[in-house]
């Protein structure tokens, strides 16, 4: 199946204006947040977040790994649920005389249990994936090796690990590149909450001159596993000028092991070129949604969609290329900080299905700029990298992919070689809502309509607080400021944010402590 025709347009926006003006309100409802004491220290750490709770606890995981020495530091941290104090902090690094040796890749639950995915370096520098089971008292497990090994030319783990939305089962999608003597494989693995496999399934790609590259990955738990791939026609061509190559020709793959099935569906958008795109699969419904430019520029001209049934059929295609208008109301000056930011910058960060089987595409316009001094042979790696996090936007379609609307959400937020650690956005799917957490610079709170150019810059060393907007496929319903202006309190919405239980928690920070902070959804 090919999309090769021109698809439809869109009825963008079904006549309504893009300046959204949101109501704001001092606090959320009473009983709705629920904080604990700044009473436990913060280890230093480049990730950290919650796992996964019970009845009582909370769990939740800190780690860093130093560049240089290779040394690694992980905590898995205890709270209470109801008074959010710590309990315990353990200290479940590997130990040093294997600290080099391992490389922590993913945390995810399962059944119940907490998992590290681990990359193992054995002799002569081969590699190998294990998992490592840690138990809610911190002990750990002895590590569990998987069959998946890595590419004999590379000596890289090119994996994926998958966990289905109940978190009871997983898969583990391993890419073998194409070599001289051989084609182009995916190995695909199932394994239930006891770490057994179920089944597994190799896929050979027959033409040696193609290779795909593999992204967004969806298992249903079951037989069933949904991918992305885009695939590379000059892989022996690399001298052929950007503009000359089919960039976009991108492969929807769904495999059954059930039915012993392997589908594949070819996107294409005749002359246009695919630039970036999500996919998603939920109540029996497979969703791709994407940008796309006219040229080889690469600009962003339009969005489309491809929707798709339980029986992995095409049920609509949709397609549109915005309006003058409409790249202008994005095109627009931020006099803060003298910069001009567009939906060229968009990145995309998502696609949710909601319940009623309407789905939005999210994004947010991103950029980096790295600045190096005058003679870098004074000192190479004396440079600043800036890092620009700016307005969301919302691409949100109905049920069968149409009647588009399309939301922004003013934001400013800069900061200087942090790797933008108290920037961008979480959201959480509140059956037809969205709920967008993010933090925002104070004098913001009276400020939020599209038409206004002034908006001010959240920095990670400015006065923040955490808002959070709700919106449904009509608008935004309101901003609310969840915390109260600060300057010293934070929180890390990329990071710090899990949704358990129908609720959301974040990791509140405050100077060199932390606390929990509790959001109940609907």
């Amino acid at each position: 199946m090919m999309i090769s025709k021109e698809l439809i347009k869109a009825c963008f926006l079904n006549g309504k204006s893009l300046l959204v003006v949101l109501f704001l309100l001092p606090f959320l409802g009473i009983g709705q947040v629920k904080m604990g004491a700044f009473n436990f220290p913060s280890h230093k750490g480049t990730h950290q977040g919650f796992v996964m709770s019970d009845s009582s606890v909370l769990y939740g995981i800190q780690y860093a790994r130093t560049a240089i020495s290779g040394e690694q530091n992980l905590f898995m941290n205890t709270y209470d649920l109801e008074s959010f104090e710590l309990k315990e902090s353990f200290n479940i690094s590997p130990p040093p005389e294997m600290s080099k040796l391992f490389e922590l890749k993913q945390i995810f639950s399962l059944g119940g249990k907490m998992i590290l995915v681990m990359v193992e370096t054995l002799e002569a520098d081969e590699k190998r994936i294990s998992l490592q089971v840690i138990r809610k008292n911190g002990e750990r497990e002895k590590p569990i090796p998987l069959d998946t090994l890595p590419s004999a030319d590379s000596r890289q783990n090119d994996f994926e690990i998958t966990v289905d939305k109940e978190e009871l089962s997983f898969v583990i999608c391993t890419n073998y590149p194409i070599s001289i003597n051989q084609k182009q494989q995916l190995k695909i693995s199932s394994y239930n909450s006891k770490l057994e496999k179920q089944w597994t399934k190799n896929i050979q790609f027959p033409d040696r001159n193609k290779q795909f590259l593999f992204s967004d990955w969806q298992y249903d738990g079951g037989s069933r596993v949904f991918f992305l791939a885009r695939y590379i026609v000059d892989l022996f061509e690399t001298q052929a000028e950007p503009s000359t190559r089919k960039q976009n020709s991108y492969h929807l793959w769904n495999y059954d092991h059930q039915k012993g099935q392997v589908k594949e569906i070819e996107l294409s958008l005749n002359d246009r070129f695919i630039g970036k795109l999500n996919m998603a699969y939920q109540h029996n419904q497979c969703v791709v949604a994407g940008l796309f430019a006219n040229d080889g520029k690469f600009k962003t001209d339009g969005v489309f969609n491809l929707v798709l049934d339980s029986n992995f059929q095409k049920v609509n295609h949709w397609i549109h290329t915005f309006t003058l208008k409409e790249r202008m109301t994005f095109n627009r000056t931020n006099l803060a900080v003298k910069t001009t930011r567009g939906i060229d910058d968009l990145q995309l960060k998502g696609l949710e299905i909601l319940s009623d089987g309407s789905f939005v595409l999210l994004g947010e316009e991103f950029r980096k700029e790295i600045e190096q001094p005058v003679d870098v042979r004074m000192n190479p790696t004396n440079f600043n990298e800036t890092y620009y996090y700016n307005d969301i936007t919302l691409f949100w379609f109905n049920q069968e992919g149409k009647n588009l609307n399309m939301y922004s959400l003013p934001k400013t937020q800069v900061s200087l070689n942090d790797n933008g650690q108290y920037s961008s956005f979480h959201v959480s799917n509140e059956k037809n809502q969205l709920w967008i957490w993010y933090n925002d610079h104070p004098k913001n709170l009276k400020i939020f309509n599209l038409a206004e150019q002034k908006i001010k810059t959240t920095s990670s060393s400015g006065k923040i607080y955490l808002r959070l907007v709700k919106i449904d496929q009509n608008g935004v319903l309101n901003a609310e400021e969840v915390l109260p202006p600060s300057r010293i309190v934070r929180v890390r919405p990329q990071f710090g944010a899990k949704l358990l239980n129908g609720n959301t928690y974040f990791l509140v920070e405050k100077r060199r402590k932390r606390a929990v902070i509790e959001i109940k959804g609907k």
